[in-house]
């Protein structure tokens, strides 16, 4: 399990319909559930669901935050809100806490503490593009499930965010490092797809992940044993995922 999860999950019990796991922290308790491995992360990346919070769920937040003693507080300066919370003494808490939030002005965190301004960076970037997108922000919402008492969206839809994620950077010539790590982080989480699944999404996300497919089809690079896969080819993946989410008609 990710560094600090349980104490999120645990302090966040009477909060799930506020809040929604997504990223790596997500994927890998999807993956260890089912005796996957997962490369390493430390975030825990957090999408507040503005439309349902209370003035309960930010006391609830700010107590975490004071219990854990994290040491950098930092926030977006721009209409892409973004929260981020790292470096906290006690070592039960999650080593890097990032809070996404649509709508900016619904709640006011910055009366707690002082914050810096977080440099604008490739993968907060796209995340927070993903949000303000009115074809992918209801995929959050609806995509939702409860795991054990912690609100994580459903792989299938981690899966589309990751690959919009790949998508975005690719066009913007991001370090390639980030780039690679979103592309096989689709692949990785693959296994976790039921292929008798079918998941309807609007035409603009159809368009987005058929250029992702269309680009690990034609990727050379790929060595899918180092991404924990050998029971599928790349030629299965795309057929499935292509089918999967209505790509081939």
């Amino acid at each position: 399990m990710v560094r600090g999860l349980a104490t999120f999950k645990n302090h966040f019990a009477e909060y799930r319909d506020q809040y929604v796991l997504i990223g790596g922290a997500a994927s890998a308790e999807l993956m260890e559930q089912s005796g996957l491995p997962f490369r390493g992360t430390r975030d825990l990346d957090v999408v507040l669901i503005v439309e349902a919070m209370t003035n309960e769920f930010v006391q609830a937040f700010w107590d975490f935050i004071e219990n854990g003693r994290y040491d950098v507080r930092s926030h977006s300066q721009s209409e892409r809100k973004y929260y981020r919370f790292e470096n906290p003494e006690d070592e039960i808490y999650p080593e890097c806490l990032e809070l996404f939030s649509r709508i900016p002005d619904n709640i006011r965190f910055e009366g707690h503490g002082r914050f810096t301004p977080i440099p604008l960076e490739d993968d907060l970037s796209s995340l927070s593009a993903i949000l303000l997108d009115d074809n992918y922000y209801p995929l959050i919402l609806n995509g939702r499930d409860d795991l054990d008492g912690l609100s994580c969206l459903k792989v299938e839809y981690i899966i589309i965010l990751k690959a919009k994620a790949w998508l975005d950077l690719h066009q913007r010539k991001a370090d390639s490092r980030k780039v690679n790590r979103q592309k096989n982080d689709v692949i990785r989480l693959f296994p976790l797809l039921n292929p008798s699944m079918r998941i309807d999404i609007p035409e603009a996300i159809q368009d987005d992940l058929k250029e992702y497919l269309k680009a690990i089809a034609e990727d050379k690079t790929i060595n899918l044993k180092d991404l924990g896969i050998s029971q599928f080819g790349i030629t299965e993946i795309v057929k499935s995922m292509e089918q999967i989410y209505g790509l081939s008609n």
